[in-house]
């Protein structure tokens, strides 16, 4: 396997490789780990590890997401930082996550409404995701 990968690196086509991490939670998830940090701070310690994308997926909320694009961009403006941010979040359900990714532009308001909003709703009758207006196998509306 670590022939192969040697090879694909050697490889003059312009594939390259990418560190990156689509499910991070910053210190703002109501499970973060981070102690008492600063969005630099955050930003920092993936950017010293080498990682050119983060995905910031907390869970049901979107509040740091402003200040973490902000920064990762003034980070790469000023300081030439590889590290870039795509918004996102983890919607929690019936015991179930689902980490939701946005366009780079969403802000912190628009992940809040859809992570507060009853977009997602459980049919507990067959453990399935549904998405807007959907009736029931009895013919009741769940929307």
């Amino acid at each position: 396997m670590t022939e192969e990968l040697i090879d694909i690196k050697s490889l003059h086509c312009g594939i390259s490789f990418k560190k990156v991490d689509l499910h991070v939670h910053s210190p703002g998830s109501s499970d973060s780990e981070w102690g008492d940090i600063n969005e630099f701070q955050f930003l920092q310690f993936f950017e010293q590890k080498g990682f050119e994308l983060i995905a910031v997926t907390d869970h049901n909320s979107g509040e740091w997401i402003d200040r973490i694009v902000k920064a990762a961009k003034a980070q790469r403006d000023q300081n030439g930082w590889k590290l870039h941010v795509i918004p996102g979040v983890e919607v929690s359900a019936a015991g179930t996550h689902l980490v939701i990714l946005f366009p780079d532009d969403t802000d912190s308001r628009k992940i809040q409404h859809f992570s507060s909003s009853d977009m997602f709703l459980v049919c507990s009758a067959r453990s399935c995701w549904l998405h807007g207006h959907v009736e029931s196998e009895c013919g009741k509306s769940l929307a």
